[in-house]
């Protein structure tokens, strides 16, 4: 590279007056010149964002009811588990032939003649009587099979569980 290849700014250029003007003119208006609109899209992924947490939220308050479709049986279960198989914590009891019974009063006999007992997983040989004041608070759900389950704890069971809160002949 030799002297030549190097440019250099001059340190000053002598315009015509006219000229002079004209860049002055277009420099100031450029300096005051507002910026071109930008495309803003902070509302509408606002507004997407809120949309989506609002239905997220409307879905986690939202709790399903539905009725069994098979009324021949009630799974009491001895703890609030997730276990819906065969293998369960608690224990199956048929219903009446008439399609009446409450299951969570079904399951409370069992509770109450000491098949079910608290910190047991697995049913106990029968005790009637002894674990009467040992029954918990029962709520009724329904299995994805379309049985009726009934879990101890508070209103809010089923819905921790992903189930939908049983309510006789909501079909």
């Amino acid at each position: 590279m030799n002297n030549n290849d190097i440019i250099r700014p001059t340190a000053y250029v002598d315009l015509p007056g006219d000229r002079k003007d004209a860049v002055k003119r277009a420099l100031r208006t450029e300096l005051h010149a507002k910026p071109a609109r930008q495309r803003r899209w902070t509302m509408p992924v606002a507004l997407g964002i809120a949309g989506v947490s609002l239905a997220a939220t409307g879905a986690g308050v939202y709790v399903k009811l539905a009725d069994t479709t098979d009324r021949s049986l009630v799974r009491c279960y001895s703890e609030q588990s997730r276990d819906f198989g065969d293998g369960f914590p608690g224990t199956s009891v048929a219903l009446s032939d008439n399609n009446q019974a409450d299951p969570a009063a079904q399951c409370a006999l069992v509770w109450r003649d000491g098949i079910l007992r608290p910190g047991e997983s697995k049913p106990q040989q029968p005790d009637p009587g002894r674990f009467e004041g040992q029954i918990p608070t029962l709520q009724t759900c329904v299995l994805h099979n379309g049985i009726a389950a009934v879990f101890p704890g508070d209103a809010n069971v089923c819905q921790l569980l992903s189930l939908p809160v049983y309510t006789p002949g909501h079909l």
